[in-house]
Parts: structure tokens; C-alpha cells; sequence
């Protein structure tokens, strides 16, 4: 239901959102989504214009120091020439195609730092070679494993005959967020390479629900079971 004081209130988280980091403007479309899933009945025309509008003039005078000082409001420029000794795609890509930069470099590379890389993505689990290669990479290929078998099982949770419409909307909103952020992802591998699982961190909530919905499903609701499964599989490594 969409009201005047929790569109204030979201407004306000993103307007701060976007102060501390420009990423935070996905939560607009975010935003967009939510009324779009919101039912006709509930929706109110002023609530979306505090929620779109209001952030921007949060952000407003920092967005216009930004221009003012740098040329654009997100000091985009200045931002690539200070990033311009970090690995670029060109670089990485080289002869091996774009097949290899997507796959092997930026696929492979991003799950294995969501599953667990440490240090300064230099202490690995058991890393070795190409997602199709042979190595000591069991622990990742496993542990990806399971987390495609629990995204595919909370999939079939969302869809099941009964569940609340409140929880099927909170559900594509949460994935409308999660895409989001990862269009910003694959947009900034396609210049840089950067790939590494922090950047997918605000999406932590839907893809963290994701989990435990599947996980969940997968154990028939046995969550004692659940729960040494997955202190099992972050206490682990470090035995």
C-alpha cells in the first residue's frame, strides 16, 4: 500500500543512499517496479512522485557541486581517469575472445568470490585452472552447485498455488533489484575488470532470502538440519 510516509521514508534512505554511493540510484526503478506490482487500488500518484523526485533533491546540491566542479553530476570522467591503471577488459580479454573474458575471467572469477576468496582476492578455498578444467576446484563447483539447486527450488516456493500475493511481489521486487545491480556489474566488467562478489553486496537480501527459501524447501522445513549444513560449509574451510 503506498503512502505518503513510506514514500517519504523510502525516499529519504535513497537520497542518503545515492550521497554515500551514485550506485544507490537503482533504487528509483526499484521503486518503479513496486508500483508497477502494486495494485491499482493501492497506489497513490503523489506517493510515487516523493519517491521518485524527493531523493534527487536530497542528492541535489552534491549532484550539482559534482557538475560544477568535474562536468557531469556523477564525476564519471574524473572517476575513469583515476581508475585508468586497473586492469581493463582489453587487457584481460586478449586473444581468448569475449566468450573467455564472460565466462572464464568474469563468470568464474565473481562465483568463486561470492562462494569465498579472501585477502586481497589471493587466498583461495582450492583454486585452480577454468570453470571446465580439471584442478582442485571441487569445493566451488559443489558449493555453486547447491546454490543453483536452492535458487531453482525457491523458484518453485514462489510459484506455489496459495502462497500470499504479498510475498510473490516482495519476491520480484527482490530479483528486479538484484538485476539491477547487476547490469551496473557487467557494465563496469565491460570497461574494467572488477570481478569480484562485493559488488553483487547490495543485492545480499534477495539473493540471502533466495537461499534460505530454497534451502528450506530442498529440507522439508528441517531447519535444525539446514542450519548445520551451512555452519558446516563456512566453518569448513577454515579446519
Amino acid at each position: 500500500r503506498w503512502t505518503f510516509g513510506g514514500a517519504a521514508l523510502f525516499a529519504l534512505v535513497a537520497g542518503l543512499g545515492i550521497l554515500t554511493k551514485t550506485t544507490a540510484i537503482v533504487l528509483l526503478p526499484v521503486a518503479g517496479l513496486a508500483w508497477i506490482l502494486t495494485p491499482a487500488t493501492n497506489r497513490r500518484n503523489s506517493a510515487l512522485a516523493v519517491a521518485l523526485i524527493l531523493p534527487l533533491l536530497i542528492a541535489g546540491p552534491w549532484l550539482i557541486r559534482n557538475l560544477q566542479l568535474y562536468g557531469d553530476p556523477f564525476a564519471l570522467r574524473v572517476f575513469n581517469e583515476a581508475f585508468v591503471g586497473s586492469a581493463q577488459k582489453s587487457q584481460i580479454q586478449g586473444d581468448g575472445g569475449a566468450f573467455a573474458y564472460w565466462i572464464h575471467w568474469v563468470g568464474w572469477w565473481t562465483i568463486r568470490s561470492i562462494i569465498g576468496v579472501f585477502g586481497y582476492m589471493d587466498i583461495w578455498l582450492n583454486e585452480r585452472g577454468t570453470p571446465f578444467s580439471e584442478g582442485p576446484n571441487a569445493l566451488y563447483r559443489v558449493l555453486f552447485l547447491a546454490g543453483n539447486l536452492a535458487a531453482l527450488a525457491a523458484a518453485g516456493v514462489w510459484r506455489r498455488p496459495g502462497l500470499p500475493e504479498e510475498a510473490r511481489r516482495f519476491a520480484r521486487i527482490g530479483f528486479g533489484f538484484a538485476g539491477c545491480v547487476l547490469v551496473l556489474f557487467l557494465l563496469f566488467n565491460n570497461r574494467y575488470f572488477q570481478a569480484q562478489g562485493r559488488y553483487m553486496l547490495p543485492a545480499i537480501a534477495p539473493l540471502a532470502a533466495t537461499f534460505v527459501a530454497g534451502l528450506g524447501a530442498l529440507l522439508r522445513g528441517r531447519w535444525a538440519l539446514a542450519g548445520a549444513i551451512v555452519g558446516a560449509v563456512l566453518l569448513g574451510p577454515t579446519l
